[in-house]
């Protein structure tokens, strides 16, 4: 990838200690795992270029306890080791989907660790003035309506900035605020690619590196700059409706103590990032953030396969759950599989996630959504 004069390095961070990602897979035969022999497949190789991987960002290499699989420039799958437990690597080679089947999700924590009570609880979203009056006046609304008095919301707003709101409902200037993401923005408005535009003229919200960006820099500012105010900080988008009170202790259910993250598992494809948690007094937290958020700001993003915040959010976690930095909890490993698991899992009985624009015109999610009755 060609050197970019608007790359720059988080002050005083090093990202060499990690190991380089690489397209590392298991391929799913009809009743096994197979390794399948795949020749000269490469990310962030292009053109002869080594300077992506080799530099910042995305110094990984991709390694499990229980197997390896190494790629080299020029050749093919290198050793294989059939794992103990067969565990899955999501992985995509230009255009080419891999999964292990088997594979439920991460960690069910639900027997790690006691509930840690009197932990205090924020969060956070981002909107444009468009968003605020199709969906995000509601959210709002909803927030302060059923969500415990004691849990402060950031809202980042795009050329909006809400009011009649109670106090504990903060408001701040998106690119004001994380002129990072201005500056990334400016970078890469004008590259139809890196908007989710395919050749052929097509849009791919995979590839829309520049829309999902606002998720990721928004998220990495909060819980960054509040980790004095608050334990624990949930991300949860701002087309989502609370119809119910929420419990204090609900907060610890979703997030056990012991997880560094917890969010909506989905087999044999990344997770929905539509509402995830994080335990800001962590160890690995603000390593966490600081890591995600270089890709962005070195663009070294673009030597991944996908673009988009749950693509990347569920590669870098399983990276450092591989390296022992954290657990997390899959908090709907035992709602019914789904599509959309935000609302069969247990957030289902206090929320509802529009997803997409037929949910936002309907003003709720279909009956057909719903698998079961939400899980108590």
């Amino acid at each position: 990838m060609p050197d970019n004069p608007g790359r720059t390095e988080a002050p005083g961070y090093r990202l060499g200690p990690h190991p380089q990602i690489a397209a590392t897979a298991w391929i799913h035969g009809s009743n096994q795992l197979e390794a399948r022999r795949i020749s000269d497949m490469r990310i962030g190789l292009r053109n002869g270029s080594r300077a992506g991987l080799q530099g910042t960002a995305l110094k990984f290499w991709y390694l499990r306890q229980e197997h390896q699989v190494q790629m080299r420039e020029g050749t093919s799958l290198g050793r294989v080791h059939r794992p103990a437990s067969l565990l899955v690597l999501v992985a995509e080679v230009f255009g080419f989907r891999i999964f292990d089947l088997n594979h439920l999700c991460s960690l069910n924590t639900s027997m790690i660790g006691s509930l840690s009570s009197g932990r205090t609880v924020a969060a956070v979203t981002t909107f444009h003035a468009e968003g605020y009056a199709q969906y995000g006046k509601r959210f709002l609304e909803s927030f302060d309506a059923h969500w415990p008095a004691d849990v402060a919301l950031h809202v980042y707003g795009e050329n909006i900035t809400p009011t009649g709101f109670s106090d504990r409902i903060f408001i701040y200037n998106l690119l004001a605020q994380i002129p990072q993401l201005a500056a990334f923005k400016a970078r890469h408005k004008n590259i139809e690619a890196h908007n989710g535009i395919y050749k052929d003229g097509k849009y791919g919200y995979r590839m829309d590196a520049v829309r999902f960006a606002h998720k990721v820099f928004t998220l990495a500012d909060c819980a960054l700059t509040i980790k004095e105010n608050a334990d624990v900080l949930f991300w949860i988008d701002a087309d989502t409706v609370t119809f119910k009170d929420i419990p204090r202790e609900f907060f610890d259910e979703i997030l056990p103590d012991g997880c560094y993250t917890s969010y909506l598992g989905r087999v044999q494809t990344y997770p929905e990032c539509g509402f995830v948690g994080y335990d800001l007094n962590h160890p690995a937290h603000e390593e966490f953030m600081t890591f995600w958020r270089q890709l962005y700001l070195d663009d070294s993003l673009f030597e991944l396969p996908e673009w988009h915040d749950s693509f990347v959010y569920d590669l870098i976690r399983r990276t450092f759950e591989d390296q022992g930095k954290f657990k997390s909890h899959d908090i709907a490993a035992n709602a019914p599989l789904s599509s959309h698991p935000f609302i069969n899992s247990v957030l289902g009985n206090f929320m509802d996630h529009l997803k997409g624009d037929e949910r936002k015109e309907a003003g709720a999610s279909f009956a057909e959504d719903y698998l079961e009755a939400p899980l108590d």
